[in-house]
């Protein structure tokens, strides 16, 4: 649906008037320059004029006068040209009325023009020039020279991309001033709810009336929201619920720079303003004039503002951490300590409203979002008020711009805007019942910002004019999870690509939902003891409540986790749980949805349907550290090389000296033999798997070797991660080690080699240095968790089953091998071989080669179609590297 705008705003054209005072110096030229006074601000994005006036000696003359802006004259300062990719275009800065002097005052009428001779800093093609204004952001002295008098006059002029521009310490002191004079009748604070990969902290706003009614929300209110909902339900309905609710406003992408200095702005109105005024259209066009009183707004709401969720990124002007990783795909992962943190908050203060600020969709984009969609949200509660507020917001923005219309992709795109991953924070709020926003605007300039900031306007005045009938929608969100409801009327939502209803995918079960999941804690039922455990912190921390048992039941075992689905929220649960959907029928989507922990992170998890199976048998989770085997009176040990653990302690006994040995002792019983000396010391550090040897086996003892990989790839810190010694210089290495687009194809058969994922299988291909590989690509965007076939007498599957898993992102897969080369791991040839993703044309991967080994110039080389290390997720894959590394020692 779009929305257009009436009228457009003029441009605006400021004068700022400076006078400067002169002296004359009988020192060196200017040593002793007059200090400069505090001067106007230009922006990249916008023409401007400065009206310039000084006092000058009486005998001075316009010709005896130099101007200079900074250190160059005004004439060598150009403007940015797109063909030539440099500073080549017509001038930046010319004269609207040239100087003069009239009885010693000089007079002249500045005019800066567009730096990038353009209203958008956010282009990045053909050249990218979001990377380059920043070098340009500065104090400059606008300068008037009389060299023979050895007199000047100066303003200082700062340059900035736009006016309501922040730089990251200057967001830093923003919001710590608004903190401080904010009205004193409301609670405003800040506080840090996280660290950044580089130490920074990440500030969390939070307003409300007083602190009290943020103590009663989240002490009284949140709890009776997610436990009894009904009752909740059932006082609104009758008018007898006191409570107030949450509106969330984030920042991911800090290079996406209007949304940072958005919420910093909403921030500093609803602290410190009685009444917000502005103006927008309703569903007709007709202009409508809307008043915010803030008092009232926080007698039913609480505000929380995460100024950016990547404040790293603020600093360098990057989309991506110091990891290098996009946050907005890490939501669901989580592997980063940003998106941790984040998550953390959305599961405590449980939005009814989630706004998060994003650029730079030309056509100005709000979602909801296109099919298909996650099958695991309640659809029908979010969609029948999320369309309405996107209109309202998009219509707020667009009055308040020089935009034109906004699209929403549920209406306009059709399909590729999809909401079938948790990946964004926006689709990840979702999942808590929040009517969770992308608000993407068109670009990196005032007008982006101030369509932003009219955005978190009209989501307020909606959230006041709608609070009740919002909140039964998420109390009922709730409900069906607590009293396991598996609505028909969330079916509607999910259709195929012909917009045909086919509903959540039940097979032949009553519920899409199962009643409970149960994570083995044994180290006999559970493959990999470390990744179970790890998940128990995971799911704490999303607001999935879990449970132990507390005595044996059926096949499960006291001890073992159980998450009861009979919870708010399941649908978080089970989408991080379960195995996830087919959506290849579908032309485009946006990113990866295969989230599946058990499969990427390699634990055991079983699905139980079974409503009363655990009924007064499950109790507080009490187990603190991951399960660990006991060390006997054995002199050696065989360690399983099960987890990623055992590859860190690996290289950690490696490191201290000790004698490790590979070792295949028969399905079940591969991994690395060490004394019992190692082990000890190994026990105190890492929680491990491992049995007791009669004797030392023989086998490949492992050796310290440096491997290399590229700086910054996932490859570099997925080796970082099993404690190798990781370089980023392939002549100081020992083995290399490339992923995807990292692989520089001059270094195949130099060197041990590991290559992996489908843009480094076709830099080989393409390169033609391994004769007779043919490389198939669908398409290097397409995904799928598929079932595999491993070559157990190899040591490079050491540790894995022969039914097993591959992973790909990338749409690739090993048509032909070389001559001497053998098959590491193949795509089952069977019906039931896909098992999640989007890979339209999937059916030509099945039976096909994803891995292989063999000669290159008498080098030892793996070649990995599948993505081992795609956004760090998939860390059962690990193996395959590490395994990689000992034998090509």
């Amino acid at each position: 649906m779009k929305s257009k705008k009436v009228g457009k705003l003029g441009k605006a054209v400021a004068l700022i008037v400076a006078l400067l005072m002169v002296v004359s110096l009988a020192v060196p030229a200017f040593a002793q320059d007059t200090k400069a006074v505090s001067g106007p601000v230009v922006s990249m994005t916008e023409p401007k004029e400065v009206v310039f006036e000084a006092r000058m000696s009486t005998d001075t003359k316009v010709s005896d006068l130099k101007w200079y802006f900074g250190d160059k004259e005004l004439s060598a300062w150009k403007k940015w040209s797109m063909e030539t990719g440099d500073f080549t275009a017509g001038p930046f800065i010319t004269f609207t009325k040239e100087p003069v002097i009239e009885n010693g005052l000089l007079k002249a009428t500045i005019s800066f023009d567009r730096l990038f001779d353009t209203t958008d800093l956010s282009q990045r093609r053909p050249y990218n020039i979001r990377l380059k204004y920043p070098e340009f952001i500065g104090t400059y002295e606008l300068k008037a020279v009389n060299e023979a008098g050895q007199q000047q006059a100066k303003l200082d002029v700062s340059l900035v991309p736009y006016e309501s521009y922040m730089s990251y310490d200057q967001m830093k002191a923003a919001v710590a001033d608004i903190k401080n004079s904010a009205k004193a009748d409301r609670f405003v604070n800040l506080e840090v709810y996280g660290t950044t990969v580089q130490g920074r902290p990440m500030d969390l706003g939070i307003i409300a009336k007083d602190k009290e009614a943020v103590d009663k929300y989240l002490n009284e209110t949140t709890p009776m929201m997610l436990e009894n909902p009904e009752k909740m339900i059932a006082d609104i309905k009758a008018n007898k619920a006191d409570y107030k609710t949450v509106i969330f406003m984030n920042n991911i992408h800090p290079d996406e720079q209007p949304g940072v200095d958005a919420v910093v702005k909403l921030f500093n109105d609803y602290a410190k303003e009685d009444f917000i005024d502005y103006a927008t259209t309703d569903e007709n066009g007709k202009k409508v004039n809307k008043r915010i009183n803030v008092d009232n707004l926080l007698e039913d709401f609480i505000l929380v503002f995460s100024f950016t969720q990547n404040p790293d990124g603020r600093v360098a002007n990057t989309r991506a951490n110091a990891n290098n990783l996009d946050l907005n795909r890490d939501n669901g992962f989580q592997t980063q300590p940003e998106t941790q943190a984040m998550v953390a908050q959305i599961s405590k203060y449980n939005p009814l409203i989630f706004l998060d600020y994003h650029g730079f969709v030309q056509e100005f984009l709000i979602e909801p979002c296109t099919p298909p969609h996650d099958p695991n949200y309640e659809t029908d509660l979010l969609y029948s008020t999320m369309l309405e507020l996107a209109n309202i917001m998009g219509r707020a923005g667009v009055e308040n711009s020089k935009y034109e219309d906004y699209i929403i992709p549920m209406i306009d795109y059709g399909t590729g805007w999809d909401d079938a991953t948790s990946a964004y924070t926006a689709t990840y709020a979702m999942h808590h019942g929040a009517l969770g926003h992308t608000i993407e605007v068109p670009e990196m300039n005032e007008d982006s910002f101030k369509a932003a900031i009219h955005t978190g306007y009209a989501a307020a005045d909606y959230a006041i004019n709608n609070k009740d009938v919002l909140m039964l929608n998420k109390l009922e969100y709730y409900k069906r999870g607590v009293e396991k409801l598996d609505s028909r009327e969330a079916d509607k939502a999910i259709v195929n690509a012909q917009n045909e209803i086919k509903g959540r995918p039940r097979g032949s079960n009553e519920s899409f939902f199962p009643d409970y999941y149960v994570i083995p804690m044994g180290l006999d039922a559970q493959k990999n003891a470390v990744a179970a455990f790890d998940m128990i912190a995971y799911l704490e921390r999303n607001g999935v409540k879990v449970h132990e048992l507390k005595s044996d039941a059926g096949a499960y075992k006291k001890g073992d986790i159980v998450v009861d689905m009979a919870q708010a929220k399941r649908g978080y649960a089970n989408q991080v749980l379960y195995s996830g959907v087919d959506e290849s029928e579908w032309a485009e989507m946006y990113a990866e949805i295969v989230t599946n922990f058990p499969a990427q992170r390699g634990f055991d998890v079983m699905e139980v349907r079974d409503a009363n199976l655990f009924t007064g048998k499950l109790g507080d989770v009490t187990i603190s550290k991951a399960p660990s085997s006991s060390i006997t009176d054995a002199d050696f040990y065989l360690i399983h090389n099960n987890s990623l653990e055992t590859v860190k302690a690996v290289n950690h006994a490696i490191e201290m000296g000790h004698k490790v040995v590979r070792a295949d002792l028969g399905q079940g019983k591969e991994g690395f033999a060490v004394d019992k000396a190692c082990l000890e010391m190994l026990v105190d550090k890492h929680a491990l798997k491992f049995e007791a040897l009669d004797k030392m086996p023989e086998g490949k003892e492992i050796t310290s070797k440096t491997v290399y990989a590229p700086a910054m790839s996932t490859a570099y810190f997925a080796l970082e991660a099993m404690g190798f010694d990781v370089v980023t210089d392939a002549n100081e290495a020992d083995v290399l080690v490339t992923d995807s687009g990292s692989l520089d194809p001059e270094l195949i058969g130099t060197k041990p080699m590991v290559a992996i994922g489908g843009s480094a299988m076709a830099a080989i291909g393409e390169s033609g240095k391994i004769a007779g590989l043919e490389v198939k690509t669908t398409d290097f965007y397409h995904e799928g968790l598929l079932k595999s076939t491993n070559n157990a007498s190899s040591m490079y599957s050491l540790g894995y089953s022969s039914d097993d898993t591959m992973y790909s992102s990338s749409g690739t897969w090993l048509e032909k091998l070389p001559a001497g080369f053998t098959a590491l791991s193949t795509v089952k040839n069977t019906g039931d071989y896909f098992v999640a993703g989007w890979w339209p044309g999937h059916e030509q991967v099945k039976g096909k080669v994803m891995s292989t080994v063999g000669m290159v110039n008498g080098q030892k080389t793996v070649l990995y179609a599948g993505n081992l290390t795609n956004r760090l997720h998939t860390q059962y894959l690990y193996r395959w590297i590490s395994n990689a590394v000992y034998e090509l020692q």
